[in-house]
């Protein structure tokens, strides 16, 4: 339909009255609201790469790309993986002896890396192939499950596998170092996590089909007692967390990552929301509500862009976790 235009030239447009909404997050499995749950995958472990020594355990899958195996790159055992400065589209690919059903055998894939080098527009990526070297499923970005790319610091890498999208068997795991070349990483500890029950749990918004929901304001409350919230502890979680408890707007059929924040400790969670002010209860414990308010931005929410969050951590020890979405419902009037 062509632009219509008042006497004066200006543009006719549309009054929008937004209905106001508020939903909460609901887990996807259940539709229930505490997220203050253990998310720690129950499976067993089955190991793709650990370095190979006496202290090391597990067959590697067969390495190929670029990189060695060195004693300082290590997190755990005995050795890691050391790239060593990439250039532009290298890979790293770890290959099992064959194809198998990933998709259905295991619940998430993680691994240790710290960053050497990461310059300007660098763009690290993973995806699987058949061992022939076919690919399949989607190619996710590394940064959309991360905190930063801090150099010389470990941190863990937590994905599902349902994010992948798999649907043939695989056996080929290939890291691409696209964006910029002179990235640099050590790696360690890639492993596959069973599918046995327990982690990660997707808390997720989801509009009816046919509506788009305008995002005010985005609340996470964590309540724990009052005492102990350390900058390196998540509310009270002595350590902080391991894998982070990721937000997240995602498209569902290509896992597309739109933006996303990973929240480790609460430098994490006074940093990247907005808390509100504290409440304490006559039993100790505190809450605040941690916010995001997205006034120049634009988060708009519908069928096929929804809202989540991720508990890959065990948040049990918390008195509650939940979180809540205000938006505005699009009706658009002439």
């Amino acid at each position: 339909m062509a632009n219509q235009f008042n006497a004066d030239r200006s543009l006719v447009t549309a009054a929008r009255n937004l209905i106001l909404g508020q939903s909460a997050f609901l887990r996807s499995d259940n539709a229930t609201q505490n997220m203050n749950i253990n998310g720690n995958a129950a499976g067993s472990i089955t190991a793709i790469w650990n370095g190979t020594g006496l202290d090391d355990t597990g067959g590697d899958w067969t390495r190929s790309g670029i990189g060695s195996q060195t004693f300082a790159s290590k997190k755990n055992g005995t050795y890691g993986l050391d790239t060593g400065v990439a250039s532009l589209n290298d890979t790293i690919a770890f290959t099992d002896s064959s194809d198998s059903n990933i998709a259905s055998s295991y619940s998430q894939i993680s691994f240790w890396l710290q960053p050497k080098a990461y310059p300007k527009g660098s763009d690290l990526q993973i995806k699987w192939q058949t061992v022939a070297g076919v690919d399949e499923g989607l190619m996710l970005k590394i940064a959309s499950y991360m905190k930063s790319f801090d150099l010389d610091k470990w941190q863990k890498v937590t994905i599902p596998i349902s994010d992948f999208q798999l649907i043939e068997n695989v056996g080929k795991l290939v890291l691409t170092f696209v964006g910029a070349a002179n990235q640099d990483f050590w790696f360690d500890d890639f492993e596959l996590t069973a599918s046995d029950g327990g982690g990660p749990y997707i808390f997720e918004i989801e509009p009816p089909v046919g509506e788009k929901w305008h995002v005010s304001m985005i609340v996470l409350i964590v309540v724990a007692p009052s005492t102990g919230w350390t900058a390196d502890k998540f509310g009270n979680i002595s350590g902080g967390l391991t894998n982070g408890l990721l937000l997240r707007q995602r498209h569902p059929l290509t896992s597309t990552v739109i933006w996303s924040l990973n929240s480790l400790d609460n430098v994490d969670l006074f940093g990247r929301f907005h808390p509100q002010d504290d409440v304490i209860f006559s039993d100790g414990n505190m809450l605040i509500g941690f916010m995001i308010k997205p006034s120049k931005a634009s988060i708009v929410i519908d069928d096929c862009c929804l809202l989540e969050f991720v508990v890959r951590d065990d948040l049990s020890s918390l008195e509650d976790v939940r979180a809540f979405v205000h938006y505005g419902v699009e009706d658009v009037e002439l």
